[in-house]
């Protein structure tokens, strides 16, 4: 059998990146300021949801997850400038605009914006707002984007496949999660 370079360089590099960046905040503790408040969050509205099955996310809970990104970018502009030579002025911030990483907050940024506007204006259909705007999707965004800003990992292709690819793995465990939830005594019992 004949080994792919995908199978023998490409998969074992998006796996030790996905690696990197589920344990991060153990080797950069400077993040755990805006991870932890990002998994407390996490974990209350999944218990949240795994309890009261019959209740949907609102308007407002989508537009409050969206304030997020706009949250974390800043935090993410915030570091990068510290990160510059001081005195820190205009004109070495917009020289480091065009770097990957100023790119990653300012598309974070831009995005929560996006978010904010369309699930503010009801723009997108419910079903499609809700799922991006729910606390699993908005929470990975900011806690990979914290993680590519705070630590060496490299933004790249390698970096960006493993984050999607621990975004399945991470789906795939806040969806088993929820089962072991106890239902509320007001929720219907799950089809089964």
């Amino acid at each position: 059998m004949v080994l792919t370079s995908f199978e023998t360089i490409h998969f074992p590099l998006m796996l030790e990146r996905a690696k990197d960046i589920l344990l991060a905040p153990l080797a950069n503790t400077d993040m755990l300021w805006m991870v932890i408040p990002l998994l407390i969050t996490l974990f209350a509205m999944e218990t949240y949801f795994g309890r009261y099955v019959d209740d949907e996310l609102g308007w407002n809970t989508a537009l409050g997850n969206a304030l997020v990104l706009l949250f974390v970018s800043m935090d993410l502009f915030r570091t990068l400038i510290a990160k510059l030579p001081t005195p820190h002025t205009a004109a070495q911030v917009v020289r480091s605009l065009p770097q990957p990483e100023f790119a990653l907050a300012l598309l974070v940024g831009l995005g929560g914006i996006y978010l904010i506007f369309t699930d503010f204006f009801r723009i997108l259909p419910k079903q499609i707002a809700f799922n991006i705007s729910s606390a699993f999707p908005i929470n990975f965004i900011a806690y990979a984007s914290l993680v590519v800003i705070y630590t060496d990992i490299s933004l790249d292709w390698h970096t960006l496949l493993g984050a999607l690819l621990l975004f399945g793995m991470l789906a795939m465990f806040f969806w088993y999660f929820r089962l072991i939830i106890p239902y509320a005594n007001t929720a219907r019992k799950q089809e089964g």
